[in-house]
């Protein structure tokens, strides 16, 4: 499975010193439940399909009963939601410098009822470093933005760049009524610094992304290449099986923002930046029609 990864590059000038920060954002490839089986004292309430969470538009979604009820395998609380799998590849010589749970879309059946209790990160699939939920009601549909640090403890590329590394969601119902508590994906941000003597490759990373994601089928290809850019350059929009859907050229240019358009309808699709020398940038992107 593909996965979209977004570099950003900064140059920082510390004593003297070069210094780069990179920034890399990844999606979640995979999620699931914790614990995974029902028990006689309580777990939760569990999260329904957990993987479409990660590989449609459409939520995972848990059923809570009314505030303080439980019937041992629903109850007014949820199980832990943990999304993984990012597909990070950060240099083994990084200091890591922040984390941020950048995108995580939250919904509810009623609004301003549910709210976090666990928003945490994890090693290995342990919890790790601080919990960082925040004490606010989700609404109906939202995309939230945590904010970013250490969280109490440190982190080394290897740890990032494990499977087992990711995002722990757990939500609970605070009414006296029913209702069903929503999740769709979680996007994950690292900033990390390079000591200095970086190769001229390092400094002349290519810089491409989509955005907004999800989008209604119109989005923005953000294009930046080292100095004149690399010609023949093609954005191609495929299915799950490497069906090509859609395809648009790129003059030779080294920094575009094209508005594009593509006849698609809702679904998770995957886009590729291809030139004579290969594919230059890959991920995923997520088309969502409201009808």
């Amino acid at each position: 499975m593909m996965r979209k990864v977004v570099l950003v590059m900064v140059l920082i000038i510390m004593n003297g010193n070069i210094h780069s920060q990179i920034r890399m954002q990844g999606y979640s490839d995979s999620a699931y439940v914790f614990p995974d089986s029902q028990c006689i004292i309580c777990n939760g309430s569990e999260w329904q399909n957990p993987i479409i969470a990660v590989h449609s538009p459409q939520y995972s979604n848990a059923f809570l009963l009314p505030y303080n009820q439980c019937h041992q395998d629903t109850c007014y609380y949820t199980r832990e939601l943990r999304f993984c799998n990012f597909g990070f590849n950060i240099p083994t010589n990084a200091i890591i410098d922040s984390i941020e749970a950048s995108g995580i879309n939250e919904g509810a059946s009623v609004t301003n009822v549910v709210y976090d209790t666990i928003v945490q990160f994890m090693k290995n699939h342990t919890p790790a470093g601080t919990n960082f939920a925040y004490p606010y009601f989700w609404l109906s549909q939202q995309q939230v933005f945590y904010p970013a640090g250490l969280f109490g403890t440190t982190w080394t590329p290897q740890e990032i760049n494990d499977p087992g590394f990711g995002l722990i969601i757990r939500a609970k119902n605070k009414s006296n009524d029913t209702v069903t508590a929503l999740l769709n994906q979680a996007v994950i941000s690292i900033w990390y610094s390079l000591p200095s003597g970086l190769s001229s490759q390092s400094l002349e990373q290519n810089s491409i992304s989509l955005y907004p994601n999800p989008n209604s089928g119109t989005f923005t290809l953000s294009y930046h290449l080292p100095q004149s850019g690399i010609p023949n350059s093609e954005l191609r929009i495929t299915d799950i099986t490497g069906r090509t859907l859609y395809s648009y050229s790129i003059d030779n240019m080294s920094i575009v923002n094209y508005q594009l358009s593509i006849p698609l309808s809702s679904g998770i699709y995957f886009w590729q930046m291809v030139n004579d020398e290969g594919i230059i940038g890959n991920g995923k992107v997520v088309i969502v029609h409201n009808e």
